[in-house]
């Protein structure tokens, strides 16, 4: 027997949230461009990709790129591949020409020897350069130094008039605040009794390097 089968009118504001069984709304039913748990990422977020978090109980989307952490970001190590004879007392930009990693290629190691920050933030900076006189008592005088732009901005030093040495390490790091597009370069000054002064590099082992990364 032919049941009559009949139709119910939906309200012009939907179906209330106390119409529907509970678990009756599945990821399933939800339009792609809903964020839910339906896919899971495995890899890291594009800057682009978009996080809910509750602002003050409201519920709110957020770009990854606003609370992403980058420090350890633009890292970068560099050093020196042979010897380099320089001028005696002389301050002499160190040309760090080979790379163990450069992430963000923000290191010009074969023309300008400087590290260019991408963006505004502190970053941290070493260096070391091994100085050879080629003979014992011969270095009196050596210090680096961590210049900006061209200006000096931190400076160590080991200075041995009296006790003159064959070789000596001459090491430094600094905490450098700067701004997107300022160039960081390491400058070395090596006195000597006979003029036989030099900064030696190798690429087996590291002994001249110069490297960084960004904190905030």
């Amino acid at each position: 027997q032919a049941k009559s089968v009949g139709t119910i009118d939906v309200p012009a504001l939907g179906v209330s949230t106390a119409s529907l069984q509970a678990n009756s709304v599945t990821g399933a039913k939800l339009n792609t461009d809903v964020i839910s748990a339906q896919t899971a990422l495995a890899a890291t977020p594009a800057d682009t990709d978009e996080l809910l978090i509750s602002d003050a109980g409201t519920i709110k989307r957020i770009d990854f790129s606003h609370i992403k952490s980058v420090a350890g970001t633009n890292a970068f190590l560099a050093f020196a591949n042979g010897v380099t004879s320089v001028s005696d007392n002389t301050e002499t930009k160190v040309a760090f020409d080979e790379e163990k990693y450069d992430v963000d290629s923000a290191y010009d190691h074969s023309t300008n020897y400087r590290f260019v920050a991408p963006a505004d933030g502190k970053y941290f900076f070493y260096f070391q350069v091994y100085s050879n006189g080629q003979d014992n008592e011969q270095l009196r005088d050596t210090y680096g130094q961590f210049r900006v732009n061209g200006t000096a901005q931190s400076q160590t030093r080991e200075l041995q008039n009296n006790n003159p040495s064959y070789l000596r390490m001459v090491n430094a790091s600094a905490v450098l605040d700067l701004s997107a597009s300022d160039y960081v370069e390491v400058y070395i000054l090596i006195e000597s009794v006979n003029n036989t002064q030099r900064y030696d590099g190798d690429t087996s082992q590291l002994r001249t390097y110069f490297g960084g990364f960004r904190l905030t």
